[in-house]
């Protein structure tokens, strides 16, 4: 809005300065001579609106945000998502190395398979002793 008002400012100021204060015409050949008037053009100012832009820093929030807790430990071998991005439920996050957990199903594996051939054996041993028992042939 200022600016119309700086070009009127502008404008009556040239003006002023093209007119002859001494009284005599120069366009008309009079006494003073000189050069005639420079060409002037003229511009009408109209008020017009003019849009604003404003800049303003700030912060945003999601709607909804989850925490992600780790359920094992682990080397996580590759990410599965990416960053920002949505992820369904279900979906897995991470790869995390198997090494570890093969070992520790190997090792569960052994145990069980050691306690299945205990009891194998106590089956046995029951099975030979209970005819013993039965005759009184072993001590209680």
């Amino acid at each position: 809005m200022r600016l119309p008002s700086l070009l009127a400012a502008l404008l009556s100021v040239f003006v002023a300065a093209c007119n002859n204060s001494s009284g005599k015409t120069a366009a008309h050949g009079g006494p003073g001579g000189g050069r005639p008037p420079a060409a002037v053009s003229t511009v009408t100012v109209q008020p017009k609106a003019v849009l604003a832009s404003f800049e303003y820093t700030g912060q945003t929030a999601g709607s909804r945000e989850v925490e992600v807790r780790a359920r094992v430990k682990g080397i996580l071998l590759a990410r599965n998502f990416t960053e920002g991005g949505t992820v369904k439920q279900g979906q897995s996050l991470y790869t995390i190395d198997r090494a570890p957990f093969e070992a520790a199903l190997a090792k569960a594996q052994a145990d069980l398979a050691g306690a299945q051939a205990r009891r194998e054996q106590a089956k046995r041993n029951a099975a030979r002793l209970r005819p013993l028992y039965a005759e009184k042939a072993v001590s209680q």
